[in-house]
C-alpha cells in the first residue's frame, strides 16, 4: 500500500487498526448478523402482504435469495478484514524537487513505517504494537488503485520553485538569537537611524545613490550609508561590543584602555556591519541560513544552485535575502515606525506616554504583518493533513456504514467513489499549488528559477507598494481552490455513486431481477417454439 506522505502513512495504519477493532467488537456482539435478520424479516412481511396468498413461499424465496447472496459477499469482501498487511509494507511516496530544477520530474523517495525521517517517528503513541493489520479484499485493491492513480497524476506535474513557501518563510522570519537581535537593535539605534536622519536632512541629489535601488536607505545594510563617509563611517557604537574586541587605535576616544572597556570594542558602523566573519552582516546571514530552522532548509542549496547556473553572485544574493528578511521582520518594523530601541520595551524603561505609543505601534505593525501569504501557505499545509484525517475516519467507519446499509451493494459503490475522490484531492491540491506558484513567478518576474526579481518584488509587496491587490486576490483564490475544488469533485462523484448504487440495487432486487428470472424460465419454451417453426 502506498500513501502520499508520512502523516498519511500513520493515519492510514491507525484507520485500519481501528477498523479491525470495530469489526471484532461487532462480530463478538453479533451486530454483523442484524442486516441478515432484517432482510429475512422484511421479505417475510412483504410476502405476506402480497395479494397472491397462495404463493407466499415462492415470493419470499425469490426476494430473499439474491439479497442474501449480495449481503454475504459484501460482508465477506468489503467488511471482513482478511488480507494481512505488514505495516512495514505501507510506503510514503515523498516527491521532492531539487532547488533550481524547474520543469523537471520530481524525485520520489519511499519511506517506511517508523522510518520516515520525520518527527512523527518519535511519537510513541503512534506505535500500535502490532506488526500486521488486516484489510478487506475490496479495499486492499481499491485503495491501492486509487492512491496509485492520484500519486501518478501528481507526479506528472513539472517541478517548480516553491515561491509560496519561500515567500512565507522569509516574510515571517525573526531573529531567534536574542543576543544577536539585541545587537541588531543597537545597530539600528546607533547607526541606521542617525544616518537616515542625516540623509533626510541633507537631501542629496538622486544620482548620489549610484546603482543602489530606490529603497536602499530603508534597511540596515544600505550601500549609500556604507559608502558615504558622513554616514556609517561617521557614526559608531555607543555601547561596547563583545563581538568586536577593543582596538586601541580605534577605540581610545571611547575608552582609554582595554581594561576600562572590559575588552569590548566601539567600532564605526561600516566596520560593525561589514568586517568579515565578526561583522553583523555575516553573523546575521550565518544565523538565518545555518541556525534558523526554516531558512536553513533551502537557503544554502538554492544559493549554490544560483551560483552553479551563473544567475546571481553569492554575496549579492545573500544581501538580497537578508534585506528582505530584515525589512519584513516585525521587530525591525517596530523600531523603524516607533523610532525606539526594543530593549527599552523589554525592560519597561519608557514613560507611560511613550510606552503607550510603543504598544500602539506594536499593534499596528503586528496587524500589518498578518498577510494573506501566510494564510495561503497554512491552507496548503493543512489541506493534505485534513485529507488524510478524512480517509482515516472513512476507513474505520466502513463496517458501521455497510452494516447500517444492510450490506447494500449501492453503499459499497458510493463509498468506493467517495474514497477515490478524496484520494484524488492530492492531485487537485498539487494543481492549485502549481497554479499559485506559476502566477506568482509570472507577476514577480521570476525566470529560470532565478528568485532575485522576486526578492525585490516581495520586499516591495511587504510594504504594500507593488501589486498588493493582485497578489492578495491570488492568495484569496489559492486558499479557496484548496477548499472548493475538492468539495466540488467529491460532490460530483458522490452523486454518481448514489445513482450507480441505486441502479445496482434495482438490478439485483427490483423488477429487473424478476423480469430476468421470468425471461430465463420462458427461454427453453420459446426456443422450442422457434425450432418447431
Amino acid at each position: 500500500m502506498i500513501v502520499n506522505d508520512a502523516f498519511e502513512l500513520y493515519t492510514t495504519v491507525m484507520g485500519w487498526h481501528i477498523n479491525n477493532g470495530l469489526f471484532q467488537l461487532m462480530m463478538g456482539t453479533g451486530i454483523i448478523l442484524i442486516p441478515f435478520a432484517f432482510i429475512i424479516g422484511g421479505n417475510i412481511i412483504e410476502a405476506r402482504n402480497n395479494r397472491d396468498k397462495d404463493d407466499i413461499g415462492v415470493s419470499f424465496f425469490n426476494k430473499t435469495e439474491m439479497q442474501l447472496y449480495v449481503a454475504f459477499f459484501v460482508l465477506l469482501l468489503c467488511v471482513n478484514p482478511m488480507v494481512n498487511l505488514s505495516v512495514s509494507n505501507v510506503k510514503a511516496m515523498d516527491s521532492t524537487c531539487a532547488p533550481g530544477d524547474g520543469g523537471s520530474t520530481p524525485e520520489v523517495e519511499e519511506n517506511a513505517y517508523r522510518n520516515t525521517g520525520t518527527t512523527y517517528d518519535q511519537v510513541q503513541e503512534l506505535d500500535l504494537g502490532a506488526d500486521t493489520i488486516k484489510i478487506p479484499v475490496i479495499w486492499y485493491v481499491w485503495d491501492y488503485v486509487a492512491s496509485s492513480l492520484s500519486l501518478s497524476a501528481k507526479a506528472a506535474l513539472p517541478c517548480q520553485t516553491d515561491i509560496r513557501r519561500i515567500s512565507t518563510i522569509v516574510s515571517t522570519t525573526k531573529i531567534e538569537d536574542m543576543n544577536l537581535a539585541d545587537e541588531f537593535g543597537m545597530f539600528m539605534r546607533d547607526c541606521w537611524r542617525p544616518s537616515l536622519n542625516r540623509y533626510l536632512h541633507d537631501k542629496p541629489p538622486a544620482y548620489t545613490m549610484g546603482s543602489a535601488p530606490a529603497d536602499d536607505i530603508e534597511w540596515a545594510g544600505s550601500e549609500v550609508f556604507l559608502n558615504g563617509r558622513q554616514y556609517y563611517r561617521h557614526f559608531r557604537a555607543e555601547e561596547g561590543l563583545t563581538s568586536l574586541p577593543y582596538d586601541a587605535l580605534r577605540d581610545e576616544a571611547k575608552a582609554t584602555n582595554a581594561t576600562l572597556a572590559d575588552g569590548k570594542g566601539y567600532p564605526f558602523c561600516d566596520e560593525w556591519w561589514m568586517v568579515p566573519g565578526d561583522g553583523l552582516r555575516d553573523r546575521l546571514i550565518d544565523h538565518f541560513k545555518i541556525d534558523h530552522t526554516d531558512l536553513a532548509s533551502f537557503w544554502p542549496e538554492y544559493v549554490q544552485a544560483q551560483i552553479d547556473n551563473g544567475v546571481t553572485p553569492r554575496p549579492t544574493y545573500d544581501d538580497m535575502l537578508l534585506k528582505t528578511i530584515l525589512m519584513t521582520d516585525i521587530d525591525t518594523r517596530k523600531m523603524v515606525m516607533g523610532n525606539n530601541y526594543p530593549r527599552s520595551t523589554w525592560t519597561d524603561r519608557a514613560s507611560d506616554g511613550s510606552a503607550m505609543a510603543s504598544r500602539g505601534v506594536a499593534v499596528i505593525t503586528d496587524i500589518m504583518s498578518i498577510g494573506d501569504r501566510s494564510k495561503a501557505l497554512v491552507t496548503q499545509t493543512a489541506a493534505p493533513m485534513l485529507r488524510a484525517i478524512l480517509l482515516m475516519v472513512i476507513t474505520f467507519l466502513i463496517p458501521i456504514m455497510l452494516i447500517a446499509s444492510g450490506y447494500s451493494l449501492g453503499a459499497v459503490v458510493t463509498i468506493m467513489l467517495v474514497k477515490f475522490s478524496i484520494y484524488f484531492w492530492i492531485f487537485l491540491f498539487a494543481v492549485a499549488a502549481w497554479l499559485d506558484n506559476y502566477l506568482l513567478a509570472a507577476w514577480s518576474g521570476v525566470t529560470d528559477g532565478d528568485l532575485s526579481g522576486w526578492i525585490i518584488f516581495n520586499s516591495n509587496y511587504s510594504q504594500g507598494e507593488n501589486m498588493d491587490i493582485a497578489v492578495s486576490a491570488l492568495n484569496f483564490i489559492t486558499r479557496w481552490m484548496h477548499i472548493l475544488l475538492p468539495i466540488l469533485f467529491t460532490s460530483l462523484l458522490t452523486t454518481v455513486g448514489i445513482n450507480a448504487g441505486g441502479l445496482s440495487n434495482d438490478a439485483l432486487s427490483g423488477p429487473g431481477l424478476r423480469e430476468a428470472g421470468e425471461a430465463g424460465k420462458s427461454a427453453p419454451r420459446d426456443a422450442g417454439k422457434f425450432g418447431g417453426k
